[in-house]
């Protein structure tokens, strides 16, 4: 990843990495097989620095990834404007890694139960159910973060 440009907003890896943890949606960068970029809003959950994503089996995003295994996860987080200085405060985070399509189904109906227990925590004993029905039929993207960098503006 190229060198920040302002080195000093940067703030620690485990920080930028609990901040992506915790957001409700990020977006997903790939590369197209003809080399143009691509991105879309995705709903992540976290296993450490693994990241799960849940989807359809076919499409944009899955063919990019079945060619070129490289992407790139970005959230913000709080921002506040500040029109007085023309400025906005905020923190934001860029995370590279590579991505691959689970065709376990074990690994499907975990990463399913991650994704629900996120995102639908009121479900409670529903969960497992529902994750092991949706196995079989949702796909699931694996992607293995091996740089994340955070920044932030807050004065």
């Amino acid at each position: 990843m190229h060198r920040m440009f302002h080195a000093e907003r940067e703030f620690p890896a485990k920080e930028a990495l609990s901040l992506l943890q915790n957001c409700e949606y990020a977006f997903l960068s790939t590369v197209c097989p003809d080399g143009q970029p691509y991105c879309v809003p995705v709903s992540p959950v976290f296993e450490g620095k693994t990241a799960y994503i849940h989807g359809a089996h076919y499409g944009q995003k899955i063919e990019n990834i079945e060619n070129d295994s490289r992407v790139c996860l970005c959230c913000v987080g709080n921002t506040q404007r500040v029109p007085e200085k023309f400025t906005l405060l905020y923190e934001s985070v860029v995370a590279i890694g590579q991505a691959f399509v689970v065709e376990d189904i074990g690994e499907r109906r975990h990463a399913l139960e991650l994704l629900c227990r996120k995102y639908a925590p009121e479900q409670g004993d529903e969960i497992p159910a529902a994750a092991a029905n949706g196995a079989g039929h949702t796909a699931i993207l694996r992607i293995t973060l091996t740089e994340i960098h955070g920044k932030r503006k807050d004065t």
